[in-house]
């Protein structure tokens, strides 16, 4: 099973970025909040219990190998300094739209 296959709601998230997102967003970060704006809590959590499962303990080839089946045309390297660097960045992007919707009830 490929990582899109077994982490289906995380891969939403890494799949916001196409390599075209700066045709309809002004920053990757609009780009990741328009992509997830319909999300729903719970969705957002299995989100993050995914990330999670997938990235917790893996060593630096693992996660580039699954961050690039998650969206291949996609090159972290200027923004994220690397594959690990848009895998931390998406989990923080989770935990602080989590933290909003939470504070927000």
């Amino acid at each position: 099973m490929r990582p899109y296959e077994r982490w289906p709601t995380i891969w939403q998230f890494f799949i916001a970025l196409d390599e075209d997102w700066q045709d309809s967003s002004p920053s990757e970060e609009h780009a990741l909040i328009a992509a997830t704006a319909g999300y729903s809590e719970a969705a957002m959590t299995e989100a993050l219990r995914e990330w999670h499962e997938a990235f917790d303990g893996a060593d630096d080839a693992t996660v580039e190998d699954i961050v690039a089946d998650f969206n291949p045309s996609y090159d972290p390297t200027a923004k994220f300094g690397g594959y690990r660097g848009w895998a931390e960045w998406v989990r923080a992007h989770l935990d602080r739209e989590l933290g909003e919707r939470r504070a927000s009830c």
